[in-house]
């Protein structure tokens, strides 16, 4: 976990410029982007709101080497593959909190909206010395709304979107408290090609908090955020409660030692009602994390130890009922040699299912230039099996395809307790180049080759789970960003290999990418701007055709209390799919306005 108090200085600090951002995420403690040896995005408020995004998905959508995809709108369930992984084997933190599930394994995107984030950190590649499991492809860290001011957001348009938010905050930075609510309501549209043809919209309904205190030498901190959605889908509803609590304590007792102590509870059930029948899941966890960051033997030095009490279960003919412990225990170290700096972290895992697992990174990086840096880095991960993995009941009587549904997608499977932890070794190679004060531009090359994947095994009656499979992860990644007079530009592209064992590729993992981002704010308080969002032709259960949407968005600040903005997504109105079976929002517009106190 991370603490709070570290974010709230970046949180009610003015927006950085572009490279004067600083990460927590891949250490765990801040440091500036540039002198991090990794893969990374950051997209901060001023970019949220000026951008108008309609999901978090659309925010995520525009980072090099991510892939989102959703089973319908906004409101429904959306995963990610981040450089070619699956959704299991990214880890997802919310304000230091692990919230992957612990049932299904991944985090499901459309928990959190636009208007609940204050901030975003991407770190591709292996992180799991700093945070074990799940960090195979990266790390993704969602910071929850901290804002000063008193702030009523309205937003509507098409599907009869709906959408209201209220913020505010009391204090200062020694002591304050903060909260936020929320409502959003649409109908949707009809997202399957199957089922019945009605629109499928949904209801959510948030609360958060924030508070903060100083005393002495240490800061206190606390973030909760709950919410409550109300989904439809073809033929069913789902019901889903979802409450995630923080809290943290920062010592800094001088300037060699800071420690944090944080605290972190997560539960999310949800429950669905539908024509093939009802179920529910129940991901729980508790978590404790004791951070150290010393400055001791010439060098800089991160330890820690996390320890969690996970609950997974389910009801109905899926049921199950299972508690798992784990803890670990890293340490990290820091070098600066003149224009060579050097990383080596170790970690050990202890899992109560499968046992102990290891795990270490090796990182360097050379200044070549003042304006040219680069780095290589060396590095290994896991993803532990989640609760379906190891508990589902399945139907073991039932054998064939025929006994689970139709040839090739199966209803039903059934974990094993035997599973071992999916296992990656990753390299990697990065430059940047500052080529201007405002302008940065990076590329980077991976290879992850990924072993004992744990997937379904069709040979034998049941369909179980066992680790069988492997993946060749292969890629380049380029970003140029910058902003110069009135102008302000984004441009990422990506290369990915990602294939099996026999070179096929790997499904929902298209291989090229592209996202553009453009803004201007050349008018008196107006400002434009563009997005293109391009992928290519990928598989998923048969053949999905590439495609290439354009967003427009424009922002008026009328007043210094009132702020009006417009954005059009999908612009030319293109059809297209992201996963066979789910359609896609055609053109939809939609109209705002924030009102600040």
């Amino acid at each position: 976990a991370l603490s709070l108090a570290l974010l709230s200085s970046l949180a009610y600090a003015e927006s950085p410029t572009l490279l004067d951002d600083v990460v927590v995420t891949a250490s765990r403690f801040a440091a500036p982007v540039a002198t991090i040896n990794a893969s990374t995005t950051v997209i901060t408020r001023s970019e949220i709101e000026a951008r108008q995004a309609s999901s978090l998905a659309d925010l995520l959508a525009s980072a090099g080497g991510v892939n989102m995809v959703s089973s319908g709108g906004p409101l429904t369930s959306t995963s990610i593959f981040l450089r070619g992984t699956t959704n299991k084997q990214t880890l997802v933190l919310i304000d230091g909190a692990r919230v992957n599930s612990t049932t299904a394994g991944g985090f499901d995107f459309s928990t959190l909206l636009p208007n609940d984030i204050e901030r975003i950190e991407i770190v591709r590649g292996a992180g799991s010395v700093q945070y074990g499991s799940d960090a195979i492809g990266g790390v993704i860290q969602i910071f929850t709304r901290k804002d000063r001011r008193t702030t009523l957001s309205l937003r509507a348009g098409s599907y009869h979107t709906q959408e209201a938010s209220l913020s505010s905050f009391i204090g200062d930075s020694t002591a304050g408290i903060g909260f936020q609510i929320g409502l959003l309501d649409s109908d949707g549209f009809n997202a399957t090609n199957f089922g019945n043809k009605d629109r499928d919209g949904g209801t959510k309904k948030t609360a958060s908090l924030n508070a903060h205190k100083t005393l002495g030498k240490t800061r206190f901190a606390v973030s909760a955020i709950t919410k409550n959605g109300d989904i439809e889908y073809d033929d069913g509803l789902s019901d889903q409660r979802y409450i995630n609590v923080s809290a943290s304590a920062n010592t800094r007792f001088n300037q060699q030692w800071e420690q944090v102590v944080s605290l972190s509870s997560l539960r999310d059930d949800v429950d669905s009602t539908g024509l093939y029948g009802n179920s529910r899941f129940i991901s729980s966890r508790q978590s404790l994390s004791w951070l150290h960051n010393v400055q001791a033997l010439g060098g800089s030095w991160v330890a820690g130890i996390d320890a969690a009490d996970e609950r997974a279960s389910s009801a109905g003919t899926s049921g199950y009922d299972e508690r798992t412990y784990n803890a670990g225990a890293f340490v990290q170290s820091n070098y600066q040699f003149d224009r060579l700096d050097t990383q080596l972290g170790l970690r050990r895992d202890h899992h109560e299912t499968f046992g102990g697992k290891t795990t270490g990174s090796a990182t360097a990086g050379w200044q070549f230039t003042p304006a040219i840096r680069g780095y290589a880095k060396y590095a290994t991960a896991y993803r532990a099996p989640n609760g379906n993995d190891l508990y589902y009941p399945g139907s073991p009587n039932f054998g064939g395809v025929w006994g689970c549904g139709p040839i090739a997608i199966p209803f039903c499977y059934f974990g094993s307790s035997d599973l071992t932890p999916e296992s990656s070794t990753q390299r990697e190679l990065g430059l940047s180049y500052q080529f201007a004060k405002q302008h940065r531009a990076s590329l980077s090359a991976y290879r992850n080759d990924v072993t004992d994947l744990i997937a379904i095994d069709f040979s034998q009656n049941g369909f179980p789970l066992i680790n069988i499979d492997k993946a060749k992860l292969r890629g380049v990644e380029l970003e140029v960003a910058g902003s110069f007079t009135q102008w302000a530009y984004r441009l990422n592209a990506s290369n990915q290999f990602a294939e099996d064992t026999q070179g096929k590729p790997l499904a929902r993992r298209p291989r090229r990418h592209l996202n553009t981002d453009i803004s201007y704010t050349g008018f008196e308080r107006v400002r434009l701007g563009s997005e293109v969002v391009a992928r290519s032709s990928t598989v998923d259960f048969g053949p999905v055709a590439g495609y290439a949407i354009g967003n427009i968005y424009a922002d008026w600040q009328v007043t210094d209390m009132l702020k009006l903005g417009l954005r059009i997504d999908n612009v030319l109105d293109k059809d297209y799919t992201q996963a066979n079976g789910y359609f896609t929002p055609g053109r939809s517009a939609y109209a705002s306005a924030v009102i600040s106190l």
